[in-house]
């Protein structure tokens, strides 16, 4: 496959990270280690002034993330939840930000995606300002019951109009066959010849390799066979956590949300022009508490939900509100916290916040208080991380390397701090 993406990009990998200028950081500043993988071929690189350069695939595949899949009841709950988990990419990605070192220099970054995406990226130099990298976030909802006027307003591509056709011709409805097109539209990058010479109608193996080569931030997982684990959705966008406490919390929240979504049908779509801007914010430094994300304000509550009884609502005590159930869909910049905890209830239309919605969905669902009680701790370290009460990793990591005796405020991460770091980590964890 690496030959192939080389092959392919006709140019050797090259990310560039813009490094974290400290007080003492060399200006300018150059990354003068490179490796010579493929010298021959694809000769090193320039480097680019104050950044540092990563050069090779597994720099960027080899970074670690925490994925959590949901069992959805069929084909038309997985759709609806695959689109509204699209949303909720950009915060989480924020919240769990864990990298924000690099090659032994502290990076004005915190996140891992565009660095994977970069790495990763086997586009010509024809195709850079047309296609999107094939690690990239969703650019298509899939769901028939999705709003109107979301798409974006610039071309989706790669999209081979036959191919769009055929599946359409085949049964396939718009949304899915405008989604699978993006994909099967792709050259392939590790097809071999048994694939084709095996080739099986009622096998799903090419189909597998296609996808499995086209990374998106929320993944439709098909039903293998009759009597396997039926639909499912991946959400990938979140980074591994420094311990096993924070990942359980991570993963605990997402699944309890999705249970959410689908049970309460819950409205969360942002146009995808916005979500791209939404995980073009997540990825900054500090971004759990600078950078604000385009998410759905008004409008994301079930209507028919709420015209039930109040003993019978499913939701969170602001959200069924006539104000809020009623109101013309808007989505607006909001704080992590905002969205996590719930904005001021006395601003008109606020948003109760997710963790608010998981709290009452369990309450109204009539979880035993034992259980909830097991399960509001890890739920704490979600609010905590999003009003600032307790660290992303990546706080956490780079405030030990700039408080450490050995740090020079020259953005360098020392061999001592590495080690000590790695140290702290372990006590930690243990």
């Amino acid at each position: 496959m690496t030959q192939n993406l080389l092959a392919r990009r006709q140019r050797r990998v090259e990310s560039y990270i813009p490094v974290f200028r400290d007080e003492q950081t060399k200006a300018p500043f150059h990354d003068n280690s490179v490796s010579f993988e493929y010298p021959a071929v694809h000769p090193p690189g320039n480097g680019k002034e104050g950044h540092v350069h990563l050069d090779g695939i597994g720099l960027g595949v080899g970074n670690c993330c925490i994925q959590v899949t949901f069992q959805a009841p069929n084909e038309i709950e997985a759709r609806w939840l695959h689109d509204q988990m699209i949303a909720l990419g950009p915060v989480m990605l924020a919240l769990t930000a864990a990298t924000p070192i690099y090659k032994g220099y502290l990076v004005d970054t915190e996140v891992r995606w565009d660095r994977t995406s970069e790495c990763f990226d086997d586009r010509t130099p024809e195709e850079l300002a047309t296609t999107p990298p094939r690690y990239s976030w969703n650019r298509t909802y899939i769901s028939q019951e999705k709003p109107a006027n979301l798409d974006s307003k610039y071309p989706l591509t790669p999209m081979n109009e036959s191919v769009k056709q055929r599946l359409l011709d085949g049964g396939m409805d718009e949304p899915l066959a405008m989604h699978y097109a993006t994909i099967l539209s792709r050259d392939p990058i590790v097809l071999n010849r048994t694939d084709l010479e095996d080739f099986d109608l009622n096998s799903t193996g090419i189909f597998d390799v296609y996808y499995s080569t086209v990374w998106q931030h929320v993944r439709l997982k098909i039903p293998l066979s009759d009597d396997g684990p039926g639909w499912r959705v991946e959400f990938r966008p979140m980074e591994v956590q420094l311990t096993d406490f924070d990942n359980a919390a991570f993963a605990i929240f997402m699944y309890l949300l999705s249970r959410a979504i689908t049970e309460l049908h819950l409205n969360f779509y942002v146009p995808i022009d916005q979500l791209g801007d939404s995980m073009e914010r997540a990825q900054k430094r500090n971004a759990a508490l600078e950078e604000r994300f385009w998410f759905r304000r008004t409008g994301w509550s079930s209507a028919e939900q709420c015209e039930r009884p109040p003993r019978q609502r499913k939701g969170c005590v602001n959200c069924c509100s006539k104000s809020n159930a009623h109101a013309s869909p808007s989505c607006a910049l909001l704080t992590a916290d905002e969205i996590i905890n719930g904005e001021d209830p006395k601003v008109p239309s606020s948003f109760p916040g997710l963790v608010n919605i998981v709290r009452a969905w369990l309450q109204y669902n009539n979880t035993p208080v034992p259980e909830q009680k097991k399960i509001m701790p890890y739920l704490d370290v979600i609010s905590k991380r999003a009003s600032g009460e307790l660290p992303t990793p990546a706080q956490w990591m780079r405030s030990f390397v700039t408080g450490h005796e050995e740090y020079q405020r020259d953005s360098y991460v020392s061999e001592k701090i590495r080690y000590d770091l790695i140290q702290e980590i372990v006590r930690m964890v243990e």
